[in-house]
């Protein structure tokens, strides 16, 4: 996505105005990110796709994938609009910063990945080897 234009009144990135030609203008150094929700997806091949960081008392940190399966996923797809998942965790690389949550359980319905059940906040048994990401579809179009 280049030129991106929104509006402020949006549901998703995807329903801004944006350029999609190979234009010679953007490059990584341009990156841009948003935080919803605190979460965000970092080293993923698109927006839609990354290792899933949560946001604790102003510092990142990641999730361990014990438990992860494709429920979790679809919540931490559904509090960032993005559309479903269709698998468990997927790996995009050790995070740096600490691992904040694990044994994360959710039942599906849940709106944010903070109302899953989890064990707790900080590292107990997980390396950076074992940081959970997501792939999210495209949102549906609304008609």
């Amino acid at each position: 996505m280049d030129n991106v234009a929104c509006e402020g009144s949006e549901d998703h990135p995807f329903d801004c105005l944006f350029s999609t030609s190979g234009s010679e203008s953007c490059s990584h150094s341009k990156d841009v990110g948003v935080v919803c929700a605190g979460l965000r997806l970092v080293n993923g091949t698109n927006l839609r796709s990354g290792r899933v960081e949560v946001l604790l008392n102003g510092h990142w940190g990641t999730i361990c994938n014990d438990h992860w399966d494709v429920r979790d996923s679809r919540v931490v797809c559904r509090a960032l609009g993005l559309g479903q998942s269709s698998q468990g965790s997927v790996f995009f690389g050790a995070g740096q910063d600490p691992i904040r949550m694990y044994n994360v359980a959710c039942e599906g319905s849940e709106t944010n990945l903070k109302n899953c059940s989890f064990t707790g906040w900080g590292n107990r048994n997980c390396d950076h080897s074992d940081d959970v990401g997501v792939v999210c579809e495209e949102p549906a179009a609304i008609r």
